[in-house]
């Protein structure tokens, strides 16, 4: 399986706080991530 990592663009940033609040608040971990914690969190803001 070939894996491509790419960085996060500020064009694909959407998708990725999508899905970081999909599978943290999702089973097993069930956390409770908001749109704005997600957000900053991967932009380190």
């Amino acid at each position: 399986m070939v894996v491509k990592i790419e960085p996060i663009t500020i064009d694909k940033l959407e998708q990725c706080i999508d899905l970081y609040m999909k599978v943290f608040n999702s089973e097993p971990l069930n956390e409770t991530w908001s749109y704005e914690d997600a957000k900053e969190r991967l932009t380190d803001g």
